[in-house]
């Protein structure tokens, strides 16, 4: 349906800035997809929202390849429009700035809940992204000494990859699941950078 995009898209080098800029990805996007395809991109952008939200309590630069702009995000916010409703409910239930920054991790688990009704690869996307980010939150609070129990606080106990991480709270190494050993092996190599 779409193949003609994919061959009007400039070639991508690893080695080299891109020939389009996001923004200019974005636009091409959105003269070129139907507005309910445009909408699985939005959805893949939300993670970015939420670390943006995040770095705009904080005062910090906002990445510019979310959905909204430092004006949008901040207006979006005010209104609590166009937000998801886990999102609505936390700003509401945590109205104070550093109650907001301290339970910011439920965020990702809201997102991640709201992510298991999708279907196909954004289902797919959104499984690996979860089980690769608590694999990642699981080695860093070994490497830091932080308690498990209290990083996944706001996970489900009986998914199964969370009882598995927990089931090695008290161990001296995090072994993650088969499919995440090279993360591992990535993670040791680089936990000083």
């Amino acid at each position: 349906m779409y193949y003609y995009l994919l061959l009007a898209l400039p070639p991508i080098n690893l080695n080299t800035d891109p020939e389009m800029t996001f923004m200019e990805l974005k636009d091409f996007l959105i003269l070129n997809l139907s507005k309910a395809d445009f909408k699985k991109v939005e959805l893949l952008l939300r993670p970015i929202d939420l670390e943006n939200i995040r770095a705009f309590w904080l005062g910090e630069p906002l990445d510019e390849k979310g959905n909204f702009s430092g004006k949008e995000l901040e207006e979006a916010l005010l209104v609590q429009d166009p937000l998801p409703l886990y999102l609505v409910d936390y700003l509401s239930r945590y109205e104070i700035r550093e109650e907001r920054l301290k339970f910011f991790p439920s965020l990702f688990a809201s997102l991640f809940r709201e992510t298991e009704k999708f279907k196909g690869f954004l289902r797919d996307y959104y499984t690996f992204e979860r089980e690769r980010m608590l694999v990642l939150t699981a080695l860093r609070a070994k490497l830091a000494n932080r308690d498990i129990v209290r990083e996944l606080q706001f996970e489900d106990p009986t998914d199964p990859i969370i009882t598995n991480i927990l089931a090695q709270k008290d161990s001296a190494d995090f072994i993650p699941p088969k499919e995440f050993e090279d993360l591992k092996i990535l993670f040791v190599e680089n936990s000083q950078n």
